[in-house]
């Protein structure tokens, strides 16, 4: 569905939003350093940036879906 560039283009994208994300949710769960919410900080900051991620990337690529079929 997507060109090979497009593919590629894709792949540095996620790469990059991965790197966003971890340092998003370190600095969240830092602010709960050493107590006992600092892991379910991290854990429900990776779950909402991804699910955040994955509605750009229906946005962002819905149409390609649809119009593949």
């Amino acid at each position: 569905m997507l060109t090979a560039d497009e593919r590629q283009q894709l792949l540095t994208a996620q790469r990059l939003w991965l790197q966003v994300r971890d340092a998003t949710c370190k600095a969240e769960s830092d602010l709960y350093k050493g107590g006992d919410a600092e892991s379910p900080a991290y854990a429900a900051c990776l779950e909402e940036e991804t699910r955040l991620r994955t509605a750009d990337l229906k946005t962002i690529y819905g149409w390609v879906l649809a119009n593949s079929k």
